[in-house]
């Protein structure tokens, strides 16, 4: 679908709204595009003398040197990054736009500027080696002090995913609709 956002000065003047009605300086952003704005928000909540912390959502990259030292500046107090894999053949076919180097590079950064640190991991995607595997395994460990909380999820098939219009050009053959009842509808079956 579409995206539409709110101008900053507009943003700035909710939070400050929300913050004084509710008695809070905690907000969470589910933005999935802060990195085209974290800049601009960070600067417009110093400008306006806001004293909040705030999380959301964040990309590898795109982003520019000092972006996260702004956004710590303006209360930026943990971020959820879609590292993925530390296989950069995996983050190739996922169409990241990012590699390990930069996941290591973004996670340092963080560390370094006290940011709470939460690492999005994706397994099982469509020609994902044991050694790729692996490789994440390994780039966990090695960065396991800079990162506080890790959310692994496996890879699933959507219809409307890029592989899901396109199954056999990954690879894959897909054996059609389940129709599934009962506790089967609300959970994954070992056997399915």
């Amino acid at each position: 679908g579409t995206q539409e956002n709110k101008p900053v000065d507009e943003v700035v003047r909710d939070l400050a709204r929300l913050s004084e009605r509710w008695e809070t300086r905690e907000f969470v952003f589910f933005d999935t595009q802060i990195n085209l704005l974290a800049p601009a928000l960070s600067q417009a909540l110093l400008a306006a003398g806001l004293d909040l912390r705030w999380s959301d959502s964040y990309r590898v990259r795109p982003r520019e040197p000092g972006d996260l030292e702004l956004m710590v500046r303006a209360g930026c107090a943990s971020l959820t990054v879609g590292v993925e894999s530390a296989s950069d053949a995996v983050l190739k076919a996922m169409v990241k736009g990012h590699r390990s180097e930069h996941a290591t590079e973004l996670v340092r950064e963080a560390a370094s500027l006290d940011v709470m640190l939460r690492v999005n991991l994706l397994s099982s995607y469509p020609g994902e080696t044991r050694d790729d595997f692996q490789r994440t395994c390994d780039w966990i460990q090695a960065h396991a002090p800079a990162i506080d909380d890790i959310a692994p999820s496996s890879f699933y098939l959507t219809a409307d995913s890029p592989i899901g219009r396109d199954p056999e050009r990954h690879g894959l053959r897909v054996r059609g609709p389940r129709s599934l009842g009962g506790t089967d509808k609300f959970r994954k079956v070992f056997d399915s």
